[in-house]
């Protein structure tokens, strides 16, 4: 069954904390960049120094 789906294209995983679901659900995923020029907290679950590589490469507004 989850194999089938997965190589279908049919799943999506995102990893955060549970706070921050009903923004989520509200507002859509956003990048972490757009979320700090407006100052909006949320939980950070992710690894700091993946988060630097992709600032450095210009990746902070992409969702990918």
């Amino acid at each position: 069954m989850g194999l089938k789906n997965a190589k279908e294209g049919k799943l999506l995983y995102h990893l955060t904390e549970l706070k921050n679901l009903e923004s989520i659900i509200d507002s859509g995923l956003v990048p972490r960049k757009i979320l700090r020029e407006n100052t909006v907290t949320f939980g950070d679950v992710a690894d700091p120094e993946i988060i630097r590589k992709r600032e450095g490469l210009g990746l902070d507004e992409s969702l990918k």
